[in-house]
C-alpha cells in the first residue's frame, strides 16, 4: 500500500523531496544502491523517489531518515529557508505527512508540523488518530522532553503496562527516553496537540 504525503499545502512538490534526498546522500558520498541496501528497498524505486516520480511509504520516509540520522521533517524543508524573528504558518501551508488519504475522516493517522521549521529549540506538531488506530505497534522513546494537550476525542496514552484514557483538554508530560506510544480506542477521530524539546522530527 502507498501512502500519500502532502507538503507546503494542498500541493504536493514531489521534487523537493526528492532533490532533498539526493542532497542529504550526496552529502555521506553514498550511491544509491548503497541507500537502498541498508534500507531494503529497491534501487529503482529510490531513484524514481530522487526524481521525483514515486513518494515512498511512511515507513520507507522514516527509514531514511533514520539512516541518515535527520529528522523526518527535514526532508521536507527548503535548505534556503532564513530564520526570522517572527515567523506565521498558515493552517493551509503546514507540512503535512498522512498514512492514508488526505483531508478525509477516514485516514489513519497523521502528523501536522505547526512550528514553522526545524529551527529553535522546541517543535510544535499535531497528531491525528482514527478510530482503533495507533501511532506505533511499540513503545517510542526519543532524546526530548515532551507535553501533549488531547484537543479533540479521546485518546489512551499507554506508557510502561500503563494505560490512561485522556479526554479533550487533558495534558501529560513526559521525560526524555521515556518509552510511551498513543491508541484511539473511541469511535471518533482524536487529536493531540505536542511540543517537544529539542526537536526530534
Amino acid at each position: 500500500m502507498w501512502y500519500n504525503i502532502f507538503c507546503w499545502g494542498e500541493q504536493m512538490d514531489n521534487n523537493l523531496l526528492g532533490k532533498k534526498l539526493k542532497e542529504v546522500r550526496l552529502e555521506r558520498c553514498l550511491s544509491i544502491k548503497e541507500v537502498a541496501e541498508e534500507i531494503k528497498v529497491s534501487s529503482s524505486l529510490l531513484s524514481q523517489i530522487e526524481r521525483g516520480l514515486a513518494m515512498p511509504s511512511l515507513n520507507t520516509l522514516r527509514l531514511l531518515a533514520e539512516f541518515f540520522d535527520v529528522p523526518m521533517f527535514s526532508l521536507f524543508m527548503s535548505p534556503k529557508e532564513k530564520f526570522e524573528r517572527v515567523e506565521l504558518v498558515r493552517k493551509q501551508d503546514r507540512i503535512h505527512i498522512t498514512d492514508g488519504r488526505p483531508k478525509v475522516k477516514n485516514e489513519k493517522y497523521s502528523f501536522e508540523l505547526l512550528s514553522p521549521d526545524l529551527k529553535g529549540d522546541i517543535q510544535l506538531c499535531e497528531m491525528s488518530l482514527a478510530p482503533g488506530e495507533n501511532n506505533s505497534s511499540r513503545l517510542v522513546t526519543h532524546e526530548a522532553e515532551e507535553v501533549a494537550t488531547c484537543v479533540e476525542g479521546e485518546i489512551t496514552f499507554i506508557i510502561d503496562d500503563r494505560e490512561i484514557v485522556m479526554k479533550k483538554g487533558d495534558t501529560v508530560r513526559i521525560s526524555k527516553n521515556t518509552g510511551h506510544r498513543w491508541r484511539n480506542d473511541s469511535k471518533e477521530n482524536a487529536k493531540i496537540i505536542f511540543a517537544m524539546t529539542p526537536p526530534i522530527f
